[in-house]
């Protein structure tokens, strides 16, 4: 039996081309998922990120006090601020 090495080739470029685009579909997942965590995206939604002077990152209100000086992140911007209350919310409270 002959054998076609141009069959070959072919069965074989066709291979690697199944693999290369199955390859640029899981890179297309890994990179929306990626996107999906990005905090912009989630400033983009109407969150904001707020920081201490030093930069240092805030998650919990009573963390501050009357006073301090603060810097809000938005999506588009920051601003300077002073806290001028500081409320715990009550389903926090037990946490």
């Amino acid at each position: 039996m002959i054998r076609n090495p141009l069959g070959s080739r072919q069965r074989l470029t066709t291979a690697a081309v199944g693999v290369v685009h199955a390859s640029r579909i899981r890179l297309a997942g890994y990179q929306d998922r990626l996107r999906a965590l990005s905090p912009r995206l989630v400033m983009e939604r109407g969150y904001c990120l707020v920081r201490r002077p030093d930069g240092t990152l805030l998650r919990v209100a009573t963390e501050l006090s009357v006073g301090d000086a603060i810097t809000v992140e938005f999506a588009r911007g920051e601003a300077d601020a002073r806290v001028e209350t500081v409320r715990e919310r009550e389903d926090d409270a037990g946490e």
